[in-house]
């Protein structure tokens, strides 16, 4: 295996290297059952060795851990659920530490101590009701290798964090925690401002702890900059130093030298702990956000620039964002390297700049790829296409050697409030291909003609929502069928004429999942949903019960559509076009998430499965019959999508939260 191949943490060489759309990104995986559990394989039956290889895109971010004490090495931790990525060589080659706690929270502070890269505190933070905060505190003193919990807070937060030397400063609702010995032990002191209503702090640079001295923002009432001299000491000493400028604080950072606090459209500074202050920079047009600074240098963004300082404020420059419109997360200096910054936006990912105008992507590999399919371009090439959460990727089909250049896949955005894109493509037409996603309160209907590089205007379903599956009959591509949900219920909007006419069918209530075509009948049309699996005969219009057990995804053999497998959490398979099943694989902790067929090999399948005692990719030889395992090898094997290169001689697996992974097939 190449250098550039990924392996978990713990194994040896070779590995592989602010919008706010990140934490909705991790709800939807919680809602659509996907994770990252790295449990061992129940039913491994004679599991071969295979070659898995990442392959991107390497889009997401997190943020930032670094250390002066290693300048080599790069920690970045993602919003939800928490995952650890580490790179020892700047980012160069990366590897994954999936040990942090599942907590179903989102990260809201995360610091490495900048003498010893080894130390990390994690703080994550969940809204368990209405004013009521569930907060966990993690420490590792082993690079990330395992994770203590220093404070499990039910009510109280905590939903702040600070970190200087062995002094550790947590803020919750009502009351701040001090530990100085490194989160070991505690001690409660209550909060010198009051909390009005619920509010609650909600920006990620509201506390920050210089020597002693904690200074912090309010939220409500008030917005105004506190400090609190001697917080580790047995008497701590509370002062209001008010709002400079007479406007209300947003968020704070400080150091020896001084003080940085935005305000709306201003940052101010003060030398002397705020006796006095002068204005340092103030943007008409845009918010200021994410005050940082390190050693002279300091920085604040907006949602499309980020200024940037070498003189603690004295004088500014202006850069660009890695990505116009979208804003950033965290800014930091490259240890070890004078020059150059490091920009992570946790929706985009990770990036270098030395100037401010040119942005080199590290990229982080830990994008979910949802669906997966190939199709090809103007130019005759093939192409695979992702869909994650949030956006599509595509990139020419990669066979040949991976490199952080191969795994930069070209980004399609249509417009900043899709979500959950479908993908099909056409049966007779390798470059069309239709796309499904939700736009704000409706679902928007797209199609490409070259390969998904462009794309029409979309077909609006008002009524609509979040689509739950596309497709595109494989019998007359020009059917195209999508399930979704919308305030009103379920239904299945229709083109018999590849988008020229639509109609729409509405459904009994009852948590559908997926539709499969006959590859032979254009009429039927197959339903999965959790309380059983249904049939159409008039092309999605109505359907009949054919099984009341629970099917999660359905699939029609290509080559003999009497063959039908339908499953959730166990696998059934019909040989007689469904009037009867039997169980192929039993029960178990997994969810069924795709089966696909082989294009050079006609009696063998793959399926994907996402959970704990059954996951990763499953191969059949035998149409469907019995099952063997050959996801040992995959970085994550929890698994949502598979597709087959055209010549039968690559299997990509589309992996939660750590991208797509590559097979070569004997």
């Amino acid at each position: 295996m190449r250098r550039n191949g990924i392996v978990p943490a713990g194994h040896r060489r070779p590995r592989f290297g602010q919008r706010i759309g990140v934490v909705a990104t991790g709800v939807a995986l919680v809602l659509s059952g996907t994770g990252v559990a790295q449990a061992a394989q129940a039913e491994r039956s004679k599991p071969a060795a295979p070659r898995w290889e990442a392959v991107g895109p390497d889009s997401l971010g997190g943020s930032l851990g670094l250390s002066a004490s290693k300048p080599n090495e790069i920690a970045v931790m993602t919003d939800a659920p928490q995952l650890l990525w580490l790179s020892d060589d700047r980012g160069g080659h990366w590897r994954l530490r999936d040990t942090v706690p599942r907590t179903g929270g989102a990260a809201r502070a995360f610091v490495v101590d900048p003498r010893d890269s080894r130390r990390m505190y994690l703080l994550v933070s969940k809204q368990v009701g209405f004013g009521v905060y569930e907060g966990w505190l993690l420490r590792s003193t082993d690079r990330g290798a395992s994770w203590k919990t220093l404070r499990h807070d039910t009510k109280d937060g905590p939903l702040q964090l600070a970190v200087s030397g062995r002094t550790v400063v947590t803020e919750g609702l009502d009351t701040i925690g001090v530990s100085t010995d490194g989160g070991d032990h505690w001690r409660q002191i209550a909060r010198p401002w009051a909390r009005g209503s619920m509010a609650a702090p909600m920006l990620r640079h509201q506390l920050a702890l210089v020597g002693g001295d904690l200074f912090a923002t309010t939220v409500s009432p008030g917005q105004d900059l506190w400090v609190i001299k001697g917080i580790g000491g047995a008497s701590p000493v509370p002062q209001r130093l008010g709002k400079p400028g007479r406007q209300a604080v947003d968020e704070v950072a400080a150091t020896r030298w001084g003080v940085v606090v935005t305000a709306g459209h201003a940052l101010y500074g003060t030398s002397d702990r705020g006796r006095t202050w002068r204005l340092l920079l103030g943007d008409k047009a845009d918010y200021l956000y994410g005050p940082q600074i390190f050693g002279d240098q300091v920085f604040v963004t907006t949602a499309g620039k980020v200024y940037a300082s070498r003189d603690r404020g004295r004088t500014f420059a202006h850069w660009n964002v890695p990505i116009s419109g979208q804003g950033v997360g965290e800014v930091a200096p490259m240890p070890g390297k004078p020059g150059t910054t490091l920009v992570s936006d946790g929706y985009h990912g990770v990036f270098t700049t030395t100037n401010g105008r040119t942005y080199r992507p590290l990229g982080v590999p830990s994008e979910t790829a949802a669906h997966l399919v190939t199709t090809r371009d103007r130019q005759g090439r093939t192409l695979l296409v992702s869909a994650g959460i949030w956006d599509l990727f595509h990139t020419p089909l990669p066979t040949g050697r991976v490199t952080p250049a191969t795994r930069r896949w070209t980004r399609v955005t249509s417009d900043q409030l899709h979500a959950h894109p479908r993908i099909a493509v056409s049966s007779r037409s390798p470059r069309t291909v239709w796309r499904a996603e939700e736009n704000g309160l409706s679902t928007g209907i797209y199609r490409s003609g070259d390969g998904a590089v462009t794309w029409s205007k979309p077909a609006f379903i008002n009524d609509g929502g979040a689509p739950f599956d596309l497709l595109v009959h494989p019998a007359d591509p020009r059917r195209v069928s999508v399930l979704f949900h919308s305030l009103d219920g379920w239904g299945i909007r229709g083109t018999d004429d590849e988008g020229a006419t639509w109609w729409t069918a509405q459904l009994p209530d009852a948590p559908y999942t997926s539709l499969a075509g006959d590859p032979r009948d254009p009429r039927r049309v197959w339903l999965g949903s959790r309380k059983g699996l249904l049939r159409s005969d008039d092309g999605g219009r109505t359907f009949t019960s054919v099984s009341g057990a629970a099917t999660a995804q359905v699939f029609v053999d290509p080559r003999d559509p009497r063959r039908v497998l339908a499953g959730e959490s166990e696998l059934r398979l019909s040989t007689d076009g469904g009037a009867h099943f039997r169980t192929v694989q039993p029960s178990a902790n997994g969810i069924l998430k795709q089966v696909v067929a082989d294009p050079r090999r006609p009696r063998t399948l793959y399926a994907a499965w996402s959970g704990n005692a059954r996951t990763g990719v499953w191969r059949s030889d035998d149409a469907g019959a019995t099952w063997h395992d050959i996801s040992r090898g995959l970085v994550s094997p929890s698994t949502s999508s598979l597709t087959v290169s055209p010549d039968g001689r690559w299997l990509f697996a589309g992996t939660n939260f750590t991208g797509v992974q590559r097979l070569r097939l004997n």
